[in-house]
């Protein structure tokens, strides 16, 4: 028990209050800093695929991640979100707006990329547009 006399000691002592409220703070700010950043590169990201898809008249576009910010942000496509459709059935001149870059790694066996697997071997995919954050979209052809 020395350990914890020694702690209950250091505890009553005024300068190493002040040392773990300043590290404690210090720490919050930090995690407060860093999320923060996370939040708002999501809402950039966000923004720049709302704007790109903005620019063109899409009625349907097949897609995962976006669709629920791009229709919170105003967009009235029908979205099909490739993580949950089993059977896809596109037709010419659906969207497609992808990020294959950004899920390969975590959903490669998963049916999400084996629908984008689908949507770019068998169907005639025109690129039409893109972002800086490889969102690329797509009209079939």
């Amino acid at each position: 028990l020395p350990s914890y006399v020694n702690l209950v000691n250091r505890i009553k002592n005024y300068n190493f209050k002040l040392l773990f409220l300043v590290s404690f703070l210090l720490m919050n700010i930090g995690f407060a800093t860093y999320s923060l950043n996370k939040v708002l590169a999501i809402q950039l990201e966000e923004k720049q695929v709302y704007t790109m898809v903005s620019e063109h008249s899409a009625n349907t576009i097949y897609t995962f991640e976006m669709d629920v910010s791009l229709k919170g942000r105003g967009n009235k496509a029908t979205f099909i979100n490739l993580w949950k459709e089993e059977k896809i059935e596109p037709k010419q001149g659906d969207f497609v707006l992808l990020n294959e870059t950004k899920w390969q790694e975590q959903w490669s066996h998963h049916l999400l990329m084996q629908n984008c697997m689908n949507l770019t071997t068998n169907y005639s995919l025109k690129l039409i547009d893109s972002t800086s954050l490889n969102w690329k979209l797509y009209v079939i052809e």
